[in-house]
């Protein structure tokens, strides 16, 4: 009970609000595309916003928590991104992954 109150204690000091209701990453994506639109970003830029959540962010991390998203699980979505970007679709390498195969 004490290591529950100690952990409540610490989460309130690191800024955490403790009332309000655990929100997923997608929840927040929405609510961020929502805030965007508000504050006049062009509908382009908005329809480049969704294609790259729905595509990439959504399946890997909508449905967690994010009070519980640890830094380390966006680092590695962002290696996943980095590594397929650099591959063709045949695996091989793509050539801009390596400047001795774009010369």
């Amino acid at each position: 009970m004490l290591d529950k109150l100690a952990d409540l204690r610490r989460r309130q000091e690191q800024g955490q609000n403790l009332a309000a209701a655990p929100r997923t990453v997608g929840e927040w994506l929405d609510e961020s595309l929502l805030m965007k639109k508000r504050d006049g970003t062009r509908p382009s830029t908005l329809q480049g916003y969704r294609k790259l959540i729905e595509n990439h962010v959504r399946p890997s991390l909508g449905r967690l928590a994010l009070d519980k998203l640890p830094p380390t699980v966006i680092r590695r979505l962002l290696g996943q991104e980095d590594r397929r970007r650099s591959l063709g679709n045949d695996g091989s390498a793509h050539p801009r992954a390596d400047p001795k195969l774009t010369r």
